[in-house]
């Protein structure tokens, strides 16, 4: 059976994902910015300015290194968004790692 929820890794697999991931967002903060890039499925061209908490009024001093995923973002006609990372890809790869959705929480308990 092919895994499809993180839950159905085995555990060196799922500690594998979020060591990825934290050298993935480490990462982010040390890269050179602004930089070309695509995002979504579409590939749509971005530039990426950096991580959003580096910018007002997002500068508010107490964002670490595990809020590098949410990136501000400006589009060719000179608009801005904050994109996930891990749907901008920069040489066809994504900037995060992305890891499998979590297992749907059964909250009618049946």
């Amino acid at each position: 059976m092919k895994a499809h929820y993180f839950e159905d890794f085995s555990k060196a697999a799922q500690g594998a994902f979020r060591h990825r991931r934290m050298e993935d967002l480490l990462a982010i903060g040390d890269m050179d910015f602004p930089l070309a890039a695509e995002w979504g499925r579409n590939r749509d061209p971005v530039r990426v300015l950096g991580p959003s908490h580096r910018f007002p009024p997002y500068d508010d001093g107490e964002s670490t290194w595990k809020d590098n995923f949410q990136l501000l973002c400006e589009y060719p006609d000179g608009t801005r968004a904050i994109l996930m990372a891990k749907s901008i890809y920069v040489n066809d790869r994504p900037l995060l790692l992305p890891v499998p959705p979590r297992r749907p929480w059964d909250f009618m308990g049946g």
